[in-house]
């Protein structure tokens, strides 16, 4: 009880860590507030309209609310009233509970109603029989209309819990890796207590961390919520919110309300000792903290991507990520298919949780935590004692490997690969409407020169389409159907063409300007991307740099080794030289491994090979005419490298200020990528 205390006033103690979490818990709670009164979601449901209308019918019979509701959405429809999103989303509500009665009635005379099932005739029949069974002492009649649009957004899975997530993540990190950068964990190995013992108070403690934050977090989402939408039916059926008919049982919103907040707390609890293993095993602060974020992306895409249906089915259904998604775990009675027999959704991600928790607290407890990052430092001192008392010459070879093999640079330029190549979606070209085709076709057809003889063969081509047009319209009772086609289809070339023939006259007032496809020298230079696939590549780039950054330029002070430094023949001045150039060095490294990919899988998705045009030949950048497209397409990326080296060099800045190596992570990372995403 005595460590258990102890650990808990290290971790409470009032430092810029515990100031980040209670941010982090405050931003929760704006998040939830913001979610609540600025609705996302397609409806566009104001509070203040939904609440107002509502009331309006709160105690009226529902076919008469449906038919006053109806005539008051039309009349919104008509006036461009502000309450027709409201009107609509009570009217859907009332839908809902008008609906169960049927939806009910299937699921007791033998259909499956819709849940998650395998098409097999066995199963199926099982399926059946199990819902008549689980569904029969329910009563359509005692589900009424609630207004609970305040509880259907507060238990959908949104932007507050994967702040929750990034606050337990903190947690982690403050418990497991406060060792790692204090140099403390060999001789918490060696007291009296051991590593086991400590371990198991460290986990405590942030268990009881995460349960209150998570569970502070939830009821002023709650509170929020229903306040805002003004909910005050818990005495309703839980099947009155919609998504929620599938429900089995007759619960009250009180007390499903009870079990959604327990089992999301239980949820974060699963979350916390998954991220609690990660850093056990790797302890060292960055790396923990790179794979722990790679490692939640990846499984978060494998949650989104795989499809509920199929042979993939499992990873999407037993995502570890799955824990804190109780809009989708308790939802209601979804089948799945164990040989042949339906088995609950809730109760097989329940059992499968529990049998992965015992598994991670038994590796938790018996890692053995101070080996590594002993041997980790002492080979560190050697490098360091070698480096700085060598030739001056090699202490850009020393600097390198000690920040690429010890500070698990190496590493990181591998998971950067790996992210590349994993992650990374080759642009292809979208032509789904005619123009676009047609478009393209001119542009390939009449690539390079905009001379005179390509400007009159434009017109003339348009004037043949302007001609085609009037006949059709004077004699298109004369055409056969097969010709009248044909002459529609010709038409869908008038305004493609009239595009490039106002794009070749643009081109005329410029000098050196080529006809090129526009399109694809845009997405080299990072515009009209879908999804901004370039911005996240700076974005993961800044973070690459300021990882690897990060223990080159800290490991003299948090190894104890600054003193040595300085103490040499060139002291730190030389060294932070070399340092500088390594900056540079690897944010080229980094730049190739993150852009090469995108520049050649758009230069043979796009035409993009004249390169020596006038960049005025792409209308976006007319007012620089004494530059070609090449040179413009290779100053961006000259650019964007720099970035990526001044990106390593602010660590060196944040470092001083902070000291601690997930804080400078933090701190750099945020600083280097906002003006990525303001601009």
């Amino acid at each position: 009880m005595g460590l258990i205390k102890q650990e808990f006033k290290k971790v409470c103690k009032f430092d810029v860590f515990c100031r980040i979490i209670i941010a982090i818990l405050l931003l929760s709670f704006f998040i939830s507030y913001y979610n609540a009164v600025n609705v996302q979601d397609a409806a566009k449901c104001q509070p203040k309209d939904y609440c107002r209308i509502s009331k309006s019918i709160y105690e009226t019979d529902i076919n008469k609310a449906v038919k006053k509701l109806e005539k008051e959405q039309e009349k919104s429809l008509n006036t461009g009233s502000g309450s027709y999103a409201a009107n609509k989303t009570v009217l859907e509500e009332l839908e809902n509970i008008k609906s169960y009665k049927n939806y009910l009635d299937n699921l007791k005379n033998g259909s499956s109603g819709g849940l998650l099932a395998e098409k097999q005739d066995s199963f199926q029949s099982r399926v059946r029989a199990k819902c008549k069974k689980l569904y029969k002492k329910l009563d359509a009649s005692k589900v009424r209309y609630s207004a609970s649009r305040g509880i259907e957004l507060f238990m959908q899975t949104d932007t507050t819990d994967f702040v929750i997530a990034f606050m337990v993540l903190f947690i982690v990190f403050r418990i497991v890796t406060i060792e790692s950068e204090t140099s403390m964990g060999c001789l918490l190995a060696g007291s009296v207590n051991g590593t086991k013992k400590t371990t198991f108070a460290k986990w405590v403690v942030g268990l009881c961390l995460v349960c209150f934050l998570t569970g502070l977090s939830v009821l002023i989402k709650l509170i929020i919520y229903t306040g805002e939408y003004g909910f005050s039916s818990w005495g309703a059926l839980i099947q009155s919110v919609r998504g929620y008919q599938a429900v089995a049982g007759e619960f009250t919103i009180a007390l499903y309300t009870v079990f959604f907040i327990i089992f999301k707390i239980i949820g974060f609890i699963f979350l916390y000792t998954l991220f609690f293993l990660i850093a056990e095993i790797i302890k060292t602060p960055v790396l923990t903290f790179l794979s722990e974020i790679i490692i939640s992306a990846a499984l978060l895409f494998l949650m989104l991507k795989i499809p509920l249906s199929g042979n993939m089915a499992f990873f999407s259904y037993f995502n570890p990520l799955r824990c804190v998604d109780q809009q989708m775990l308790m939802s209601g009675y979804n089948a799945l298919n164990f040989f042949e027999k339906p088995v609950d959704y809730m109760t097989a991600w329940l059992i499968y949780a529990l049998i992965l928790f015992v598994a991670m607290l038994a590796v938790i407890f018996n890692i053995s935590s101070a080996s590594a990052g002993v041997s980790f430092q002492v080979r560190t001192l050697e490098k360091n004692k070698k480096g700085t008392n060598g030739l001056k010459k090699f202490l850009i070879y020393f600097e390198s490997v000690k920040s690429l093999k010890y500070g698990g640079g190496l590493a990181i330029l591998f998971f950067a690969v790996v992210a590349v190549f994993v992650f990374y979606y080759p642009p292809q070209e979208n032509l789904s409407a005619s123009s676009d085709f047609y478009y393209r076709e001119y542009v390939i057809k009449y690539h390079g020169n905009c001379t005179d003889k390509k400007c009159i063969k434009l017109s003339d081509a348009y004037k043949k389409l302007e001609d085609l047009e009037k006949d059709l319209e004077l004699n298109g009772d004369k055409y056969t159907e097969l010709a009248a086609k044909a002459a529609s289809d010709e038409l869908e070339k008038m305004e493609p063409l009239k595009k490039i023939i106002d794009y070749s006259k643009y081109l005329k007032t410029k000098k050196n300007a080529h006809i090129v496809y526009e399109k694809g020298y845009l997405m080299l230079l990072g515009r009209n991307i879908p999804g901004s696939y370039l911005r996240w590549c700076d974005i993961l780039g800044v973070l690459v740099v300021v990882l690897i950054s990060v223990s080159m330029w800290g490991m003299e002070e948090w190894y104890g080794t600054d003193v040595l430094c300085r103490s040499t023949k060139y002291g730190l001045k030389s060294i932070n030289k070399r340092k500088m150039i390594l900056n540079v060095i690897y944010g080229i490294i980094v730049a190739v491994i993150i852009y090469v990919p995108w520049i050649v899988q758009v230069s043979k998705a796009y035409q993009v090979g004249d390169m020596g045009a006038s960049a005025a030949s792409i209308r976006a950048l007319k007012n620089i005419e004494f530059l070609s497209i090449g040179q413009v397409t290779f100053l961006s990326y000259v650019i964007r490298t720099v970035y990526l080296a001044v990106s390593g060099m602010a660590v060196r800045v944040v470092q001083k200020l902070v000291h601690g190596k997930i804080l400078t992570v933090a701190i750099s990372w945020i600083l280097m990528t906002l003006p990525l995403i303001m601009l």
